[in-house]
């Protein structure tokens, strides 16, 4: 009897590591997305607002399970309902995030990164991880 073993040894290629971190990438971001909907939370916007197209890219092609309200009557997609949605008046700097609280965020100069999107929902009613 030999006085050692031999283990199989998976050899995992970067090519087939970057293929299954794509994949488990957008599992995590369809998941979320799905969650933040189902929760009630939604963006508004419009599609003439750079920081807007911003948050879409962040979700990539999980962007559609998110609830996005268009707020620019010049954009395909108009809601003329948006204010009511949102409960707001005056100023509106998009994108904002309304949560199922009835919390709303919105930033003039910063795109809500997927974390911090979690994290605010964890606090506002949308439990959902990322």
């Amino acid at each position: 009897m030999p006085d050692y073993y031999y283990f199989p040894v998976i050899i995992i290629s970067p090519a087939l590591a970057a293929i299954i971190y794509a994949m488990v990438l957008r599992w995590r971001k369809e998941n979320f997305a799905k969650c933040l909907t189902q929760s009630g939370a939604m963006m508004f916007g419009s599609c003439h607002c750079p920081r807007c197209q911003a948050q879409k890219a962040m979700f990539d092609s999980a962007w559609q399970y998110v609830t996005y309200i268009e707020a620019n009557n010049t954009c395909p997609n108009y809601d003329p309902n948006w204010g009511q949605k949102l409960g707001l008046s005056g100023t509106i700097a998009f994108p904002t995030w309304k949560f199922p609280d009835g919390f709303t965020c919105q930033y003039q100069d910063h795109v809500l990164s997927l974390d911090e999107l979690a994290a605010l929902g964890k606090l506002h009613g949308a439990n959902c991880k990322y």
